[in-house]
């Protein structure tokens, strides 16, 4: 679809209505090839500027009350980014986009479409929300910014920055002139839940498609938060901007990203670095523990993940661990971050499949993690063009064992728990977890039913009968590769089979 809307440029601020910037980037002559403002020299020992009525000095707006307490017993050291401002025309929150060019694909939430003219959108409603572009000819690499709407009426202002291709953050000033003439631009915004639709215009989104797109949105993107975006993108001062070429804290580079480091058409661009809590490099288990505790670490996930948790390196809630992975998958998915995917994958094989102690611990956050998991295939089945699926044959193969075996672990567990012991929590985790065996079913054909047949006779066209064996579940039979192993000695105590060089 196309959106009929007219862009918008940077201002002219001599023509602001409340005069109170007395500079104009008309009036600046500059040099280079970054867009003004995006460079800045600050100083943090100057004191803070204060004013004392309208002197036109061009500094920071006040800040507006906070839109809700802070949750208790959580201590949080983040702000709202600087590109957020009021506005007085009721319908919530709006965002405007300067400088987008024509005929860029444009794409938010669970909606993407080609752009005549894309300027931003309007009401939208509370929580985050994940915007992105690229250029309709050359889509290997995207940019995309998140918006944490208040639901009260506020203006996010992003600009695009033409050399670079990115989303960059405008000046404080800039903010302010957008912010305080946004009525100009209102009636021609197009509505969030139809970009077809603006104040003039009917719609052409059917409400039934509506509704689909914010209900999947909300599954996928329930648990990110204001601090789990701070804390993601720690790198940045006061922005929540993400590319295709952004890298995984602490991850190994894999040769897709390296090329596209090649392949971007601008040198000067500097990706950023995305911080997960939960590195792909860490070692799951302590190597202080000795003997069965060792090995119960190594196969089972829980401690490592209670030990983030519970830990104060990170000041982790159990939202915040469901809401990074979340961000892996939208942004992999949508901007085509291959290290946000491999993240991705490494969180739900490495970690939450392997965790099996952690539903009854915390079966809370296990019944999250799948009702998100559950929504992330269905979106990457039947909104996307190219399934997560498809993207990595082998870690597809894993995830089906994965499941085999887990779904074995979680009935053990269950059935050894006393029955007054079981809480409702514990049950939402089954019932979370068949959400995601029923859609494997349906939609994959998987089988991972507890009684896994492995052995079995097969008749071929001729006539043949053969015996067939799948050995995918035999390191499960033993507990996997940490169970012991009986083996022949010989006289002197050595293993017989093995080669020795000093014989």
């Amino acid at each position: 679809m196309s959106s009929p809307l007219i862009g918008i440029s940077k201002s002219n601020s001599t023509a602001s209505a409340s005069g109170r910037s007395t500079k104009s980037y008309d009036s600046i002559k500059v040099l280079g090839a970054f867009a003004l403002g995006s460079l800045r020299v600050v100083c943090h020992d100057d004191p803070p500027r204060m004013s004392s009525g309208d002197d036109g000095d061009g500094g920071p707006p006040p800040l507006d009350p906070p839109v809700s307490a802070p949750k208790p017993k959580r201590q949080s050291h983040s702000r709202s980014p600087k590109n957020v401002m009021a506005h007085s025309l009721g319908g919530g929150d709006v965002v405007v986009v300067l400088q987008m060019p024509k005929d860029y694909i444009v794409g938010y939430d669970a909606l993407a479409f080609t752009a005549t003219d894309f300027a931003g959108v309007r009401g939208l409603p509370p929580g985050a929300h994940f915007f992105w572009a690229a250029n309709s000819e050359n889509t290997s690499s995207r940019s995309g910014f998140w918006v944490m709407s208040s639901g009260v009426d506020r203006v996010h202002v992003i600009q695009w920055h033409k050399y670079n291709e990115v989303f960059v953050q405008p000046t404080r000033t800039e903010t302010r002139i957008q912010a305080e003439n946004v009525d100009e631009i209102f009636p021609d915004l197009p509505f969030y839940r139809d970009p077809t639709a603006t104040s003039a215009l009917r719609g052409q989104l059917a409400w039934s498609k509506i509704e689909a797109n914010q209900h999947m949105w909300e599954q996928l993107s329930s648990s990110i938060t204001q601090s789990v975006l701070d804390r993601l993108t720690a790198e940045q001062d006061g922005a929540w901007n993400v590319h295709t070429g952004d890298r995984v804290y602490g991850a190994v580079r894999h040769p897709s990203e390296l090329d596209l480091d090649r392949r971007l058409k601008h040198p000067v661009f500097q990706s950023h670095e995305i911080k997960f809590c939960f590195r792909q490099q860490d070692r799951t288990y302590d190597v202080s523990t000795l003997g069965r505790d060792r090995t119960v670490n190594a196969t089972d996930t829980t401690s490592y993940v209670l030990a983030a948790i519970d830990g104060s390196r990170h000041n982790l809630t159990e939202e915040d661990v469901v809401g990074e992975y979340q961000f892996a998958y939208i942004v992999g998915m949508y901007l085509g971050n291959d290290a946000c995917i491999q993240q991705w994958w490494h969180t739900t094989l490495a970690l939450f499949l392997r965790a099996y102690r952690l539903a009854i611990r915390r079966p809370k956050l296990v019944a999250g993690v799948f009702r998100t998991l559950s929504a992330q295939l269905a979106h990457s089945s039947s909104w996307l063009e190219t399934s997560i699926l498809d993207m990595n044959e082998p870690n597809t193969r894993d995830l089906r064992i994965a499941l085999i075996i887990y779904k074995r672990r979680l009935n053990e567990l269950l059935e050894a728990m006393d029955k007054e012991r079981i809480t409702p929590a514990h049950i939402d985790v089954g019932n979370a977890f068949a959400r995601v065996q029923a859609f494997v079913t349906t939609d994959l054909g998987w089988d991972i039913d507890g009684h896994y047949l492995r052995v079995g006779k097969l008749n071929l066209e001729d006539g043949e009968e053969i015996e067939l064996g799948m050995d995918e579940l035999q390191e499960e039979d033993e507990r996997g590769e940490w169970a012991p192993e009986i083996v022949e000695l010989d006289e002197e105590g050595r293993q017989i089979g093995l080669v020795s060089w000093s014989d």
